[in-house]
């Protein structure tokens, strides 16, 4: 194992930069000019939103990386990567490294999404954070022979390439989901409903911070904020409640505030925060799976869009709601429909088993790899 630094490794380490916007000559399509946000969850990074031209390499407003480059974010987020193939710019956001020659650049990929918290802790504590390229070049990085590094990329190429094709088949299930319920509107009757003659909502309960608990213990329940719709389980419980804030499973949740303000889910059982409505029908004349793919529906994304997200921070109403219009069919319909989502479900619960499988063993070999226990 040769003891090193990401300085010595590096045959360049470069931080991209932004042309003058007032001259478009410097924003052609000649090469693809990375920001944070092309930079997401994949190995290698093809192309980019923006482009600059060669005229802007040339005159020095914009920094040009070799082929086979690897590219982080060192402001804001910390340590997304991407390898680019191809000869490309970046903004300021990002450093780009060529390694040298002993060093297999999927490998460096590989130490860089072990390394993501490192990198992260080592940034300034500015307001956002900033990793400098004095500070990046000082981080120790240990690697063994050339050949052992490409071992290791392979072993965990493969492992990566298993945990994508199950989030991909999950993916899959959900766009045939979509596509029986266009179909089952396109090619039956349908009524047109007003959400205002059919729904009733309830606002959740607002509960400070100093009284919200994370153990279940008597007399608490479940409180339910955005974050466990949007971004999982994070347990809290609160004492009190009203009754208009208690949901059950077989609730319709909607964020109404926010930047996910739009977002549809079924209830947890608990109490929902004040940034969340409940969704209830004044007559049972609904399937409650055919209109929960009615709130999901691009239909309804087109309307949030158009209601909530003109103010600076987004927000539905009761009133804002009321305006919604929708295609129903008959209920023996929806209930074919649910029928037909149910046995999707069925298959997503056995694909969501195997991705956290498959997350799992991804990340125990990235955790060996560097470990020395790999190969």
């Amino acid at each position: 194992m040769t003891e090193s630094t990401l300085g010595d490794i590096s045959k360049v380490m470069k931080t991209g930069k932004t042309p003058p916007s007032k001259n478009q000559s410097y924003f052609e399509d000649d090469f693809n000019w990375y920001t944070p946000g092309d930079i997401l969850y994949t190995k290698y990074i093809i192309s980019s939103q923006r482009h600059v031209s060669n005229s802007a390499v040339e005159e020095g407003k914009a920094s040009l990386y070799d082929e086979n480059s690897l590219l982080i974010t060192c402001i804001g987020n910390i340590g997304r990567v991407g390898i680019s193939k191809e000869k490309c710019a970046s903004n300021q956001q990002i450093t780009a490294i060529t390694p040298i020659d002993e060093v297999n650049v999927e490998y460096l990929y590989y130490w860089f999404i072990k390394n993501q918290n490192l990198l992260s802790d080592i940034s300034n504590n500015a307001v956002v954070p900033i990793l400098n390229n004095r500070t990046l070049k000082s981080v120790k990085f240990n690697y063994p022979p050339l050949e052992t590094q490409k071992r290791i990329a392979q072993i965990l190429d493969d492992a990566a390439a298993l945990r994508d094709t199950t989030a991909q088949l999950l993916k899959e299930y959900d766009l045939l989901a979509q596509s029986i319920f266009l179909e089952m509107l396109a090619t039956n009757e349908t009524a047109l409903i007003n959400a205002k003659d059919s729904f009733k909502y309830s606002q959740g309960q607002q509960f400070s911070i100093d009284k919200q608990i994370k153990e279940n213990i008597e007399g608490y329940t479940r409180f339910l904020r955005i974050t466990d719709y949007t971004q999982g389980d994070d347990l809290r419980y609160v004492k009190t409640a009203s009754e208009k804030a208690l949901i059950k499973k077989s609730d319709i949740v909607l964020v109404r505030y926010g930047a996910s303000a739009g977002f549809v889910g079924f209830g947890k059982e608990g109490i929902l925060a004040n940034n969340l409505f409940k969704i209830s029908f004044k007559e049972f004349d609904f399937n409650n799976i055919f209109l929960l793919y009615t709130f999901k529906s691009e239909r309804f994304q087109k309307f949030i869009d158009k209601e909530a997200f003109g103010a600076a921070m987004p927000a539905l109403s009761f009133k804002s709601l009321d305006k919604f219009t929708f295609q129903a069919p008959t209920l023996e319909l929806q209930n074919q429909f649910a029928d037909k989502i149910a046995l999707i479900e069925q298959q997503k619960a056995l694909a969501k088993q195997e991705l956290q499988e498959s997350k799992d063993l991804f990340n125990c070999l990235l955790q060996k790899a560097f470990k020395g226990e790999l190969v």
